[in-house]
């Protein structure tokens, strides 16, 4: 999976999700609908959630601070959102590198 590098204060993050971490923020509250509609909840939410790939140590008193001194937000966002998507797709493709490494397999007689 992708992800995006961050960078804050000289400090690189790298941000992204698996289908864990999206399942997390969804059990929180997350909706993907809600990521256009109501943007002052779910657009710190899916930026929180971004960092438990990688950074789960990190302050959420450090992110909302970042999340507050980034330029750009609507374009984080959206990548984000993109990132956060593409783990429904690995549900559904076997492609997907994640869905490769799985054992189980079933059809249909």
């Amino acid at each position: 999976m992708k992800e995006i590098r961050f960078i804050y204060k000289g400090q690189e993050y790298l941000l992204g999700f698996t289908r864990n971490t999206a399942k997390i923020i969804e059990e929180n509250g997350l909706r993907l609908e809600d990521i256009s509609e109501k943007p002052l909840n779910s657009w710190p939410m899916l930026f929180r959630g971004a960092f438990l790939k990688n950074h789960r140590a990190i302050s959420s008193q450090l992110v909302d601070e970042m999340f507050a001194d980034t330029k750009d937000i609507k374009g984080l966002i959206n990548a984000l959102t993109d990132l956060y998507v593409a783990n429904y797709n690995t549900l559904i493709d076997p492609s997907v590198e994640e869905e490769s490494a799985k054992n189980g397999h079933w059809e249909i007689s």
